[in-house]
């Protein structure tokens, strides 16, 4: 569905979400209206019949990455994915582009560190990154 571009595809987790990695040396020239539309065309596209996160992502070294994901549902971009960064890492490292060892992937919303170890017929994906609180509530438990 890319010409021209690196595309993966990887389902994360259980239940499996569903994730378009996109490698491209130029997403960021893009406005981020035409990427919009681009992460839009791809979530829906038939190839992919659950719908799919697109994370477009750049490499800035040896085992670093810029990225940006169109999250379905949201239909927009977040700050940062989670899965989109250990898919993102996961599918990049079974490339042989990034090592999966505590690889560094700047989101807009700052620097996740991704490993993926192989744990036998499946991979660990262990993220690290900053946490703040956002906000703070009470539940009520109703009848």
């Amino acid at each position: 569905p890319v010409q021209g571009r690196k595309v993966s595809y990887v389902e994360l987790g259980d239940p499996a979400i569903p994730h378009c990695v996109v490698l491209s040396d130029d997403y960021a020239s893009l406005g981020k209206n035409d990427l919009r539309e681009k992460g839009r065309s791809l979530r829906f596209d038939k190839a992919f019949p659950k719908g799919a996160n697109v994370t477009f992502v750049t490499k800035t070294g040896a085992n670093s990455l810029k990225c940006v994901t169109f999250e379905r549902g949201v239909e927009d971009f977040p700050l940062a994915c989670g899965t989109g960064a250990g898919s993102t890492a996961l599918a990049l490292m079974l490339r042989g582009e990034v090592s999966g060892n505590a690889t560094e992937l700047m989101f807009p919303g700052g620097l996740l560190k991704v490993t993926v170890r192989e744990e036998g017929n499946t991979y660990g994906i262990y993220l690290t990154g900053p946490t703040c609180v956002v906000c703070e509530g009470e539940f009520f438990e109703e009848n």
